[in-house]
């Protein structure tokens, strides 16, 4: 309601530009100030409440995951292999290197050598990141509708006009 219907008139507003059943249902629900009634803040409160818990809950397994060391057990169940030639004279530990791996490990399975290792483990914050960006917007907007203010100057071309509240002209 509060995209459909024009926000902040005044009723005579509503009541020139609306059928009388609307502007009835506008006035009785107060559909002229959406963004400031009771029951938009509730929603946005639960809806803040429930990602910020929602957040905490998954920033410890997500850290658990990414501080991981990495189980050589779960890289040879998933057989994820890279097959690439070696040059003369060039050892494992720098192919990975040069493909993005770090912290290379090496185990010894059945009397041959396994280099492992894992990348982009910073993705298992991305829904925390998420979730921590849409929390900020709610708390942005809000900390705008408290302490912010609106002013409308008109005029034409070429007026020089005071801005209400500012030492701008």
């Amino acid at each position: 309601a509060g995209t459909l219907i024009p926000q902040g008139q005044t009723l005579s507003y509503y009541r020139e530009n609306y059928d009388s059943t609307v502007f009835f249902i506008i006035e009785k629900l107060k559909l002229y100030k959406v963004y400031e009634s009771i029951y938009f803040i509730s929603l946005t409160a639960l809806l803040t409440l429930n990602l910020l818990f929602c957040t905490l809950r998954r920033i410890p397994s997500a850290r658990a995951q990414y501080q991981k060391e990495g189980d050589a057990s779960l890289h040879l169940k998933k057989n994820h292999q890279i097959i690439k030639e070696l040059n003369e004279g060039t050892h494992p530990k720098e192919l990975l290197k040069s493909l993005g791996f770090g912290k290379i490990k090496e185990l010894e399975e059945q009397g041959q050598k396994i280099y492992f290792s894992s990348r982009r483990r910073a993705g298992y914050f991305g829904s925390t990141l998420v979730h921590l960006g849409l929390l900020f917007v709610i708390v942005a907007f809000a900390l705008g509708k408290i302490m912010g203010y609106e002013s409308f100057v008109r005029g034409i071309p070429g007026d020089l006009l005071p801005v209400e509240n500012t030492s701008y002209t």
